[in-house]
């Protein structure tokens, strides 16, 4: 009885060290550049409460989700009339992480409050050929300083 149990205690051991298992190292694939190159198109639009807002810049930073410290954009284009709306359009982008910063002006303020700016990020997923509707909201200095307070 003892040299069965022996027997069944070489024969576990045995099993488990023999079987080691290499693993392969698998690297991660590349991140995606995003630029210029690609198939999708960027229909930019900004709005100021809902309104589009038919006047000012806006500027493109590429492969980015935040503002950069330089203030140094990739592209950037003037607002105006396409497709019977107020936009800019960047097409042949590629896939990954694009922000926008825009300036603009609303007719129907006066000055300051008539100085708007907004910014957003967007991402590209897909590499086929599309096109893509961004709205990016607007505030003035005067909207930013009455926030209520919660």
């Amino acid at each position: 009885m003892r040299t069965k149990h022996i027997f069944y205690s070489l024969v576990a051991t045995a099993l488990l060290v023999s079987c080691q298992r290499k693993n392969e190292f698998i690297a991660d694939p590349a991140a995606p550049v995003a630029g210029k190159g690609g198939l999708t198109k960027l229909m930019v639009t900004a709005q100021h409460y809902q309104k589009d807002v038919d006047t000012g810049t806006i500027y493109i930073k590429y492969n980015s989700t935040m503002m950069p410290m330089d203030m140094k954009f990739d592209d950037s284009g003037n607002i105006k009339m396409q497709n019977g709306r107020p936009m800019v359009v960047f097409d042949s982008l590629k896939r990954g992480n694009y922000f926008f910063y825009v300036k603009g002006r609303s007719i129907g303020l006066y000055p300051p409050k008539d100085s708007l700016f907004g910014e957003a990020k967007f991402i590209i997923i897909d590499t086929i050929q599309q096109e893509q509707k961004v709205f990016i909201s607007l505030q003035n200095l005067h909207d930013v300083n009455n926030v209520p307070k919660i």
